[in-house]
């Protein structure tokens, strides 16, 4: 009873498994164990050591968190934001926009590894509607990119001998494939606003 009580940090009341002795013996033994153990897991420093998976987080610019590990005794992080990763008890993440992302913490030990999972909405706190922040990423580009236009402008974008090559409207998120374009420098125009992009 006292070994269940300090490996599952539970109370030994109830437990079927007996040992062959008699139902009474092993209420006995059940309930001492208890009032000298689980009541005082912390007198004996159970669980003391005992691996805990946290995090917090914070806005730090637009769309950009700060994640800090609020586990207790690990001793490696592993993070996977949005599907990117990142190892260390601190990280910065920059999401693309508003909406919801997965987090995922891995924290480890000696003795033991736990993965805690979460749901973060990233919301453009703090910005007005009209004035919320267009983002391109990747930059450079690869063979697909995006759009954050949450002004729903038009987009237009040039090579570098101004020939517009892409027209688009009314969307918040665009995808834009670039799988067929030559490497260089190219422009996107949203709105009144000029953007550069670089095709590698």
């Amino acid at each position: 009873c006292i070994f269940y009580a300090t490996l599952f940090q539970e109370s030994p009341i109830g437990n079927t498994f007996h040992a062959g002795i008699t139902d009474e013996l092993a209420l006995y033994l059940q309930t001492k164990a208890h009032a000298i153990v689980f009541d005082s897991l912390e007198t004996w420093r159970i669980g003391e050591g005992d691996l805990l998976a946290s995090y917090s987080s914070i806005l730090t610019d637009y769309f950009e968190y700060e994640f800090s590990c609020t586990s207790e005794n690990a001793d490696t992080w592993e993070w996977t934001i949005n599907g990117a990763f990142f190892s260390g008890e601190t990280v910065t993440y920059d999401f693309p926009g508003p909406g919801d992302y997965s987090v995922q913490l891995i924290v480890s030990n000696a003795c033991d590894t736990l993965i805690f999972n979460d749901t973060l909405e990233v919301a453009a706190a703090g910005i007005e509607e009209d004035h919320l922040i267009t983002k391109i990423y990747p930059n450079p580009i690869g063979s697909i990119f995006t759009i954050y236009n949450p002004n729903r402008e038009i987009v237009e974008i040039y090579d570098i001998f101004g020939r517009k090559i892409v027209v688009l409207e009314n969307s918040e998120i665009l995808d834009i494939d670039s799988e067929n374009w030559i490497s260089g420098t190219y422009i996107v125009r949203i709105g009144n606003t000029f953007n550069k992009v670089v095709k590698h």
